[in-house]
């Protein structure tokens, strides 16, 4: 999934308000991509005021190291 869908994941959430399934059905993904990226951000500490200062890079390598860091097997 390209970064800038998942910022808008985080974006729709956070400065939005919107669920789950609004998030979903505005980007046409399932709920449970969405609730993937959620959950990464949260353990990677994320909210949108952090999220927006960070450029696609930077935000990548925060979600990887928190999937890592949830799943250090795989």
């Amino acid at each position: 999934m390209e970064v800038r869908m998942i910022k808008d994941i985080l974006r729709l959430k956070y400065q939005g308000g919107l669920s789950h399934e609004r998030i979903a059905k505005s980007l046409a993904i399932s709920k449970g991509v969405v609730s993937k990226y959620l959950s990464l951000a949260g353990a990677a500490g994320l909210d949108w005021k952090a999220t927006a200062q960070l450029d696609e890079a930077s935000l990548e390598r925060r979600l990887v190291w928190a999937q890592r860091e949830r799943d250090p097997t795989g």
